[in-house]
């Protein structure tokens, strides 16, 4: 096998020689550009950074916190928000709406997503392989229309300030429209996944 030198801004440290019967080598990058990484990845030297403990330690740790900061922040907006009279506001119901679709996120991008992508495969089964995509995209599709909506009834309340807002019925009835357009956008995700085994 033909062996590839460094562009010259590249330090290199190999760990054992680079052949067919492996890659496991440890590369350390200083100032590489996109160009360069391109070029790694188009020959076949790409080198996965996460092979370093430091970096994946690091990692994980931040999407430890993310994972709590969402859990517990989300949760103490949903708490906040039904246990205080004067809180059932218009607005509030529909950034409650963005807490549970964020929560929903936390619970199966932040976990599923990393690990996945550590392992370089998908180590759940196929039943979470159908379901965890779905709901992923839900709650993006969640997001993204609850937050039209605000941005709608901001509008209205603002350029109309005179004109009655919507009943706290018919913004459940939207809220309740927006998780079924969403589930509806995303049931393909649900459908078509599959799980492919290689041996």
């Amino acid at each position: 096998m033909a062996s590839v030198s460094p562009p010259d801004n590249v330090t290199e440290s190999t760990s054992t020689p680079i052949d067919d019967s492996t890659v496991s080598y440890v590369t350390l990058f200083a100032n590489m550009t996109s160009e360069d990484v391109l070029r790694r990845q188009a020959n076949g030297t790409a080198v996965d950074a996460m092979t370093q403990t430091w970096l994946l330690v690091l990692f994980i740790s931040l999407y430890c916190v993310v994972f709590i900061l969402g859990i517990s922040g989300n949760s103490l907006v949903i708490y906040a928000v039904l246990h205080n009279r004067s809180m059932h506001t218009i607005t509030n119901v529909f950034i409650t709406n963005l807490a549970a679709s964020d929560i929903l996120m936390c619970l199966l991008a932040v976990p599923f997503t990393p690990i996945s992508g550590l392992l370089q495969t998908w180590v759940f089964g196929e039943a979470l392989c159908h379901i965890v995509p779905m709901v992923l995209g839900v709650s993006v599709h969640v997001s993204t229309l609850t937050s039209t909506a605000i941005a709608v009834d901001r509008f209205f309340v603002i350029v109309y300030p005179f004109r009655p807002r919507i009943s706290m019925a018919h913004c459940l009835f939207l809220i309740a429209a927006i998780w079924l357009l969403s589930m509806s956008i995303s049931l393909p995700l649900a459908l078509y996944q599959k799980v492919s085994f290689l041996y």
